[in-house]
């Protein structure tokens, strides 16, 4: 058992997984196996009170009461520390969900991406081959029209960052 001293639950491993808080006080209980390690996900970690969860090869979302927020039905789901949205893709197209599962951005493009400009969070979106950048509300303010993928936003200065490779050999 780990103690982190500022709030973060305690969790131990012995079959069952647990959700504590500071003080010891048990908040749910639930079998390990569903939140083993698979693949590239970390899912021992909790991003904005948010932890994966694995059933079937599929990804849901639980609260850090380990109650299912999101059912596991998505093949690829992105938790962000910065962000209370979540990012999840489901038969090879992405989409961006709230906090509650219900869709803000619908799953039709090829890719999306978070950016944190400091103050907010947009996303990069990919559709045809083309990208775009919508809100946190999930409001399309560029429509997928441009070649390079945006890197960085600068909504103050109304500017966005684009990364393009130089093949120009001087």
């Amino acid at each position: 058992m780990s103690n982190n001293n500022d709030g973060r639950p305690l969790m131990y491993y012995e079959g069952e997984f647990g959700v504590y808080r500071t003080n010891g006080e048990l908040i749910a209980k639930a079998p390990y196996s569903k939140f083993l390690r698979k693949n590239n996900y970390q899912c021992l970690t909790f991003f904005k009170n948010k932890m994966l969860f694995f059933e079937n090869d599929k990804i849901g979302v639980v609260n850090n009461s380990l109650e299912e927020i999101i059912p596991a039905i998505y093949d690829d789901v992105k938790l962000s520390e910065n962000d209370y949205n979540i990012v999840a893709g489901r038969d090879g197209k992405y989409g961006v969900l709230n906090y509650e599962g219900q869709t803000i951005l619908d799953f039709e493009y090829d890719y999306i991406k978070s950016l944190y400009d400091g103050y907010d969070v947009f996303y990069a979106l990919r559709k045809d081959g083309k990208f775009g950048l919508a809100n946190r509300q999930g409001v399309v303010v560029m429509q997928p029209i441009f070649e390079y993928e945006p890197q960085a936003v600068y909504p103050d200065n109304r500017l966005v960052l684009v990364e393009k490779e130089n093949t120009r050999d001087d």
